[in-house]
């Protein structure tokens, strides 16, 4: 039960007002089995806590954090891909490099090192990308 300051008010109510935002106004409801309902109940307990302040805690807290990690994976692995297109391209012009050597019979010196370089460049690339789709996958992304 909520305690009333010496206006009778309740403290909790009073509290709330302040907030920035002002009180909760809005509902948001949510199905749940039994059993999910019975772990919640269990959680908030375990933590002095409401089963809807649990999962208001859990929703405005532990899963933006979740989020935000997923949302920079995403981002750093977009950013992979343009580096793959770009090794890509780079391997393209390379190509042209060698078929115009085959066509005058002359290759650079360090042609063979390049082509070396941008294929480990490119598997590692591949292997970051698929790092990428599996920490995706796990969190459910």
């Amino acid at each position: 039960m909520a305690e009333n300051d010496a206006e009778g008010t309740s403290v909790g109510r009073q509290r709330r007002s302040r907030i920035a935002g002002g009180a909760r106004s809005k509902t948001i409801g949510v199905r749940v089995t039994p059993e999910e309902r019975a772990e919640v109940e269990r959680l908030a307990g375990e933590r002095g806590m409401t089963p809807p302040e649990l999962l208001l805690s859990a929703a405005l807290t532990e899963s933006i954090e979740g989020a935000d990690q997923v949302a920079e994976r995403r981002l750093v692995a977009a950013e992979l891909m343009a580096v793959q297109r770009i090794i890509g391209r780079t391997a393209d012009n390379m190509n042209q490099i060698a078929k115009k050597a085959n066509t005058v019979h002359e290759v650079p010196s360090d042609f063979t090192a390049a082509v070396a370089e941008a294929r480990t460049v490119w598997f590692r690339c591949e292997q970051v990308l698929e790092e990428f789709v599996e920490l995706n996958r796990r969190a459910g992304a």
